[in-house]
């Protein structure tokens, strides 16, 4: 085998200079030239070069995503602390003692062994430098995804599926072969939509814990929300739950009598249901924005912090303003954005609820309060979107699509039309990464600059 590689080596020296800049994501001119081949001469060679070499990235790969995991659970939990329902110690070794670090831990430190160990012994073996090396070793390395929890597994295949297909997008754009104007606004609008039906019409579609999230953040509670629903698809309801919904949720004594006046086709659920606390739309909508801002400000601050603590360290300590003043600005950017958006969809079914009549007179009972205009108020208040930068856009159209086909492909199920594949999320994962790290090594550039960012640190360029 050592002799193989050595002939090997001799044979691309020769033979694939142009190989090597690429490797390095480089091209093959001035100091670039250069750069690629140093980094090619640094390769492993041998089959012990490549097994060390693959054991060091695998440590460093467990090392660091252990931390992550612990530090960004820790920050979590200090809301708690904050609370006075946990002191810091506490708060600590919880975050330790999670099997959350250890697992998320070995799916990196596994996944980083599996690529290098593979993609490099067939470069050797190959006798050539090219990305279906990289895609069979992430393939391989994918399958690093069983240590896992399957609900996780699901999670991870979603979000590494749609990161493959955006690098995917980026190449043929890059070609001039496909062109999309603001395609991260309009990827997260048309997701969006799906998702809020989902939400309003469809919540067992949803992973729970979204739903959760979505409940907690719009303040509408899930009885209310299913409540609504029956009226939607039935056209009736019992008007002595509507009396019980505000009674049970503490609702003023103005909206209590409205509810009491319900009658079993009201058309549509009245605000005095939806937002039985409160009278006024106007008084409703602004206390949302707030208490949504308030809720989410600790949660995008960890995810702005816990990057720059521990991928961004030695930068940090050079420039601790500068990052320090970028992360509270985006800490306030994107928990606008949220509470925008969540605003937005309820000013959106607070006016529809005041115009019903006349929206009624005007189009008939049927396009009152059809389905389609949750999607129609799943559009419009995706204009929040455009409060976050750019780049940012993408990455949360990026976040919902998985949810949003998730949600339709478990619509189609419920219809019998498509059925579910046993561990489909494994194969799934295993082709996405593998996908993703042949951009990874050969266009870099096609991936947006978060999993740059986030893959150089745990993968290192090789």
């Amino acid at each position: 085998m050592a002799a193989l590689s050595k002939s090997l080596l001799d044979a691309k020296k020769d033979k694939l200079p142009a190989q090597a800049a690429e490797g390095a994501h480089v091209h093959s001119s001035g100091a670039a030239q250069v750069e690629g081949d140093e980094l090619w001469d640094k390769l492993p060679r041998t089959p012990a070069d490549i097994l060390r070499h693959a054991i060091k990235g695998a440590i460093r790969a467990f090392t660091l995503a252990y931390g992550a995991r612990v530090t960004l659970a820790f920050l979590l939990r200090l809301l708690a602390v904050l609370r006075k329902k946990d002191t810091i110690l506490g708060a600590l070794l919880a975050a330790v003692r999670s099997q959350d670090g250890p697992r998320f831990g070995a799916f990196f430190g596994l996944f980083a062994f599996g690529w290098k160990l593979v993609s490099h012994s067939l470069r050797e073996i190959r006798g050539i430098d090219d990305r279906w090396n990289d895609f069979v070793g992430g393939c391989v390395g994918g399958l690093a995804i069983l240590a896992e929890t399957p609900e996780r597994r699901v999670s991870y295949m979603q979000q590494m599926s749609v990161r493959a297909l955006q690098a995917i997008y980026a190449s043929l754009h890059s070609r001039n072969l496909v062109s999309i104007p603001h395609g991260g606004a309009w990827l997260f609008a048309l997701t969006g939509s799906q998702v809020m039906y989902a939400y309003m019409m469809r919540p067992e579609t949803l992973p729970s814990d979204f739903y959760r999230f979505m409940v907690g953040a719009a303040r509408v509670p899930d009885p209310i929300l299913r409540y609504n629903c029956t009226n939607v698809r039935q056209g009736q309801v019992d008007p002595s739950i509507a009396v019980d919904l505000v009674r049970r949720y503490k609702g003023t004594a103005d909206n209590l009598a409205r509810a009491q006046g319900m009658s079993a086709t009201p058309g549509v659920i009245p605000c005095a249901v939806i937002h039985p606390t409160s009278d006024s739309c106007a008084e409703t909508n602004l206390s949302r924005w707030l208490r949504v801002f308030q809720m989410i400000a600790p949660v995008y601050a960890s995810l702005n912090i816990v990057p720059m603590l521990t991928l961004r360290l030695k930068h940090f300590l050079t420039a601790p303003r500068t990052l320090a003043s970028k992360a509270i600005f985006n800490t306030v950017r994107s928990s606008s954005f949220l509470a925008s958006y969540v605003t937005i969809f309820q000013l959106c079914v607070c006016l529809h609820r005041n115009l019903h009549g006349w929206v009624e007179r005007v189009f008939g009972r049927r396009m009152a309060d059809s389905r389609a205009l949750v999607f129609l108020f799943g559009f419009l208040n995706s204009a929040a979107i455009l409060i976050e930068h750019p780049s940012r856009r993408v990455e949360l159209g990026l976040y919902v699509l998985p949810k949003a086909v998730d949600s339709l492909f478990r619509i189609m199920v419920q219809r019998r039309l498509a059925v579910v594949i046993p561990h489909a999320e494994v194969a799934m994962f295993a082709a996405a990464m593998g996908a993703i790290m042949s951009f990874y090594q050969r266009e870099p550039e096609c991936m947006t600059p978060m999993m740059r960012k986030l893959m150089r640190p745990f993968f290192g360029r090789y």
